[in-house]
């Protein structure tokens, strides 16, 4: 989503010490919601029994929930959300609403382009520093890591096909020379005679039913 890509972009500007501290913050969140969960339903259990010491009964039966409940429910709420200024009236010829389509395809190809781009700006950078270099008379190096060269890629593939100087005709009569292509007559079903079913004879009616 939009929101998804502008938090992965503002993460791509943190230094690995930020992005270090961001992890342990949403460790320690999660962390601090799970024990909050924990305190409260203690609370209610303390509550209840102490209702119950005093002779009083909760009847009402809270419904226990889980994660695809609430991926429901949670779907259902952005449903309304998206859906609470649209007037389907309007549209009478089921067109696709463009703005749901462009957002959502929008923030794809900004997250694919974000690497491409970041690829480009390093090589420019590169050039830039090789050509700053020329102009003081300074040794230039480097400061993109050298990809290792795969050699398994450079290797000639060599094909196993034993039949790639053969024609398909000398193929197909070697076949038809070892009979495993051979010329079928044509059958049909009234070709084949069985024997009489004499259950279905004999249950028969005299209207031959």
């Amino acid at each position: 989503t939009l929101e998804e890509f502008k938090e992965y972009q503002k993460e791509q500007g943190f230094s690995k010490e930020e992005k270090k501290n961001l992890r342990e913050k949403l460790k320690l969140q999660k962390q601090k919601e799970k024990e909050k969960l924990k305190k409260d339903k203690l609370k209610e259990m303390k509550r209840q029994k102490k209702m119950r010491d005093a002779g009083v009964y909760d009847i009402g039966y809270e419904f226990q929930t889980n994660k695809n409940i609430e991926k429901i429910e949670s779907t259902i709420l952005q449903f309304s959300i998206d859906w609470k200024n649209i007037d389907e009236y309007l549209n009478k010829e089921h067109d696709v609403i463009k703005e749901w389509i462009t957002g959502n395809e929008l923030a794809i190809i900004h997250k694919e382009l974000r690497s491409l781009v970041d690829e480009y700006m390093r090589i420019e950078y590169e050039l830039l520093k090789k050509a700053w270099c020329a102009d003081n008379k300074k040794k230039y190096k480097s400061s993109m890591a050298k990809k290792a060269k795969n050699t398994k890629d450079n290797k000639i593939k060599t094909s196993n096909d034993l039949t790639a100087n053969r024609t398909n005709e000398s193929l197909y009569e070697e076949l038809k020379k070892l009979e495993i292509i051979e010329n079928y007559p044509k059958k049909y079903f009234d070709s084949f005679l069985g024997d009489f079913n004499m259950m279905a004879d004999d249950t028969r009616n005299d209207n031959h039913i």
